[in-house]
Parts: C-alpha cells; sequence; structure tokens
C-alpha cells in the first residue's frame, strides 16, 4: 500500500501534446463529449467508441459511475474568499519562482502544493481528477477495463478519456473523485487502477479550475500528486 496521501512527490511530466492537437472551439462540455446513449449497454458503447479511432470524432469519451459526485456546498462569499486566496497564493509563488534556483524549485512546488491542497480541505473543494497516460496501442483496452470499474463502483463518481481527436500521440484518462482527503476511498481507487495495471501520473484538484488561466506547467504544479499505491 502507499504512503500517507497527504505526503506529495514529484512524478513525470504528462506529454499533452498540445501543439498536435486541434484548437478548442467555444462548444457546451456535452457537445464535445461522447456518452452513453439511452438504453445502450457498456459493451456496446465501448465498442461503438473507442479512443483510439477516428469514429470517435469528439474529444472526449465519458461514462458515470453508480455513485453522484458531491455538490460543493459554497456560498458566493466563500467562493469569492476561497478564489481570492488561492489566486494570492498562486501569484506569490509566480513571482517567487522567477528567484528559485533549479534544484530548489520541486521542494518548493511541494510546500505550494500541500498548500493548495490545505485550501481546498478549508473550503471543503474535495473534487479533483486523478490522470493516467495511456498509449495509443493499448488505449482501448485501457479505457473498456476503467469504464466497467467505473460503472461498477469501484473507482470514482466518473472517468473520462481523451480521444484521438484531441491527441493522437497519448491519451489521458481522468478519474474523478469527490473528496481526496477521504483517505479509505483514495486508497481503494488507487488499489483498484493498480490492479488494472493502471498508474496515477498526477491529481489536479478542481480548485484550480477557479484560475482559468492558470498555467501549471510553467508553475511546476502540474506533476505533484498523492503517493500512490505501487506494483
Amino acid at each position: 500500500m502507499a504512503t500517507k496521501l497527504d505526503e506529495l512527490q514529484p512524478a513525470e511530466a504528462i506529454l499533452l501534446a498540445r501543439t498536435s492537437a486541434p484548437p478548442k472551439k467555444a462548444s457546451s462540455s456535452s457537445s464535445s463529449t461522447h456518452h452513453i446513449a439511452p438504453n445502450e449497454s457498456l459493451a456496446d458503447f465501448v465498442r461503438r467508441v473507442r479512443p483510439s479511432t477516428p469514429h470517435a470524432t469528439k474529444r472526449w469519451i465519458s461514462i458515470r459511475g453508480p455513485y453522484p459526485a458531491t455538490a460543493l456546498l459554497l456560498t458566493d462569499e466563500q467562493k469569492g474568499a476561497c478564489v481570492a486566496e488561492l489566486r494570492a497564493l498562486i501569484d506569490a509563488w509566480s513571482e517567487e519562482l522567477i528567484h528559485v534556483r533549479p534544484t530548489d524549485v520541486t521542494r518548493q512546488a511541494r510546500i505550494v502544493s500541500a498548500s493548495v491542497f490545505a485550501l481546498a480541505k478549508q473550503y471543503n473543494y474535495g473534487s479533483g481528477k486523478l490522470l493516467v497516460s495511456l498509449e495509443p496501442s493499448t488505449v482501448d483496452a485501457n479505457w473498456s477495463a476503467i469504464a466497467l470499474a467505473t460503472v461498477q463502483g469501484a473507482l470514482g463518481c466518473s472517468a473520462r478519456i481523451s480521444t484521438t481527436h484531441a491527441s493522437p500521440r497519448l491519451h489521458i484518462a481522468s478519474i474523478i473523485v469527490s473528496c481526496f482527503w477521504d483517505e479509505a476511498r483514495m486508497l481503494q481507487i488507487l488499489s483498484k487502477l493498480s490492479e488494472l495495471g493502471l498508474h496515477v501520473t498526477a491529481f489536479k484538484p478542481d480548485i484550480f479550475s477557479a484560475l482559468p488561466g492558470c498555467d501549471l506547467r510553467r508553475l511546476h504544479l502540474h506533476t505533484l500528486l498523492y503517493n500512490p499505491t505501487c506494483p
């Protein structure tokens, strides 16, 4: 099993292949995502829309689990305070980063990341995404396994995966979780992923959605995660 979930560690950088991805168009989430059709079986769905084929003409394929995501219960005042604190934290790190020695960047980024997680917990902002990088040669089988485990309630409240339309070189699967400090549940999810031969590349807390223009890669915050189970 893993060590404590609140211990952060650096991970391999996620190769998002942004240069090869088509430009994003202004559209709703549902219009850019494949969903299972009413009365369609999971087996038929994963056969009909495979992330590796050109038939997946949208950027994402998504599947829901049996347990809905926990609603974020924040007042407008609380949301404003949360965003203000997060912005101040990130802005301060952005300015400090310029003066940090290269050998100290990872250590300092860990401190900043831990502060972000603490802020998320303070405001009960527990949702986020466990990210898994998948090669094109195995992505269909991997996605089928993730989809089945999600529907069975063994992973997060939902899952999605990027298609060839989004990136032809590397696929990113997102396991959506409701509360990252629910240690028992997180360990169950990480253990199931390990059982499937899949290993988390990074964890992205949804609190960052409050700062849509935040470049996590530039800030060295895109590869920090909870210490996952290891095979």
